[in-house]
């Protein structure tokens, strides 16, 4: 690894991902690499901003929003602006959700990930569009607690129904092991399109739609490669990271 420059390293991975973590790094030198894969990630992604940003300048593009969820409008309603609620969940609990659903299983074929990846996905999935049909409390802490109270035994049912399917998934372990570059590519695809879902699209804005997702897309890149070559705890910092720019730069 001493011979080979992260960007190279990542740059390589991006062609031919594969499951080899690095052994040697200390915490301080993953830190590091950590650092200089987020300075990537984030110059590639203004590129996306600045071809947004020029269609804007013509008049061609008005922007996409984000969709807001179940606990913000129930926040904002109240206080008109976040609260330490919307910040736990929007930048410590979902990111490590995700990752959870769509990093964990970067690795050799371990069926308890797997399982879990997919209880997280259905989960977060349901949280999201059937809200509607939960009680919820009138105070905010409360409301929270009830949230991820939801959430996690959710995740939880759907893990141990899944758990019954172990014969028909394990079948997939030699494809797992010997098809890398597809399980990662697999895994970025449903990272990137499911977060059409949390844009505001109208119909005009459908041909800006591929723009708008390279940024997803990018960082879908840069998690995956965290999680492999320095442990799923590494991509979940990242993304913690810029979720928190994100709200904290609106």
């Amino acid at each position: 690894m001493s011979r080979t420059s992260i960007r190279k390293d990542f740059l390589n991975f991006v062609k031919n991902p594969d499951y080899f973590p690095f052994h040697e790094s200390t915490p301080s030198k993953r830190l590091i690499i950590l650092f200089k894969v987020f300075v990537i990630s984030s110059l590639l992604c203004i590129i996306p901003a600045i071809t947004l940003s020029f269609f804007e300048y013509l008049g061609f593009y008005n922007g996409i929003e984000m969709i807001s969820t179940e606990i913000y409008d129930f926040e904002r309603s109240r206080n008109n602006g976040y609260t330490i609620y919307i910040i736990i969940l929007g930048v410590v609990i979902t990111p490590v959700l995700e990752e959870i659903a769509f990093r964990l299983p970067l690795k050799r074929f371990d069926f308890k990930s797997i399982i879990l990846a997919i209880a997280v996905v259905l989960g977060l999935f349901f949280m999201y569009y059937f809200p509607e049909y939960l009680w919820w409390p009138k105070g905010k802490l409360f409301f929270f607690l009830t949230h991820m109270f939801y959430l996690i035994s959710i995740i939880g049912i759907l893990f141990a129904l899944l758990n019954q399917f172990g014969v028909r998934i394990s079948k997939l372990k030699n494809f797992w092991n010997n098809n890398p570059s597809k399980i990662y590519y697999l895994s970025l695809t449903l990272f990137t399109v499911l977060h059409v879902f949390n844009l505001n699209i109208e119909i005009k804005d459908l041909v800006f739609l591929p723009i708008a997702l390279l940024p997803f897309l990018i960082s879908g890149l840069a998690f995956g490669y965290l999680r492999v070559r320095l442990g799923l705890i590494y991509s979940i910092l990242m993304h913690i990271i810029i979720n928190g720019l994100s709200f904290t730069f609106g």
